[in-house]
């Protein structure tokens, strides 16, 4: 083997990586989480609360990621704060978006205001990126 077939062989193994990075999300119902990315840049994680760990980057400090765990009980706790909030699932679907946007409406004004900026931030990206319907079995 010569050290351009071997060249060759690797590159078809791990694919083409000049190919421009493009945002990506993926929901695991097993764990009932959405990851997504937005950059391929070099990152950190920050817990937001129990539902959300944020990815920034460890050049800019932005949000380029996150991880949103236990969709589902999310779901169901702005329900239960916003009943009316059921009319927005599509086909057994939500918009993550709208949860996050639920969230962030007063619940208790004396409250921090980071998560509810984050939150924001969160909304906007998602709905930016296309990674917004997420299936919610327990609801339909």
């Amino acid at each position: 083997m010569t050290q351009n077939t071997f060249e060759n062989d690797v590159m078809e193994l791990i694919g083409n990586t000049s190919e421009p990075f493009k945002p990506y999300g993926y929901y695991i119902p097993e764990g009932d989480c959405f990851e997504f990315f937005i950059s391929d840049e070099e990152f950190y994680g920050k817990r937001i609360d129990q539902f959300v760990t944020i990815y920034l980057s460890m050049e800019s400090h932005e949000i380029i990621g996150s991880l949103i765990k236990d969709i589902e009980i999310l779901y169901s706790e702005v329900a239960k704060k916003f009943p009316g909030f059921g009319i927005m699932i599509q086909d057994g679907k939500v918009r993550l978006s709208h949860i996050f946007l639920a969230k962030i409406l007063p619940e208790n004004p004396n409250k921090t205001i980071i998560p509810t900026r984050v939150y924001k931030q969160l909304a906007d990206i998602i709905e930016e990126n296309d990674f917004d319907h997420v299936t919610i079995k327990a609801c339909c």
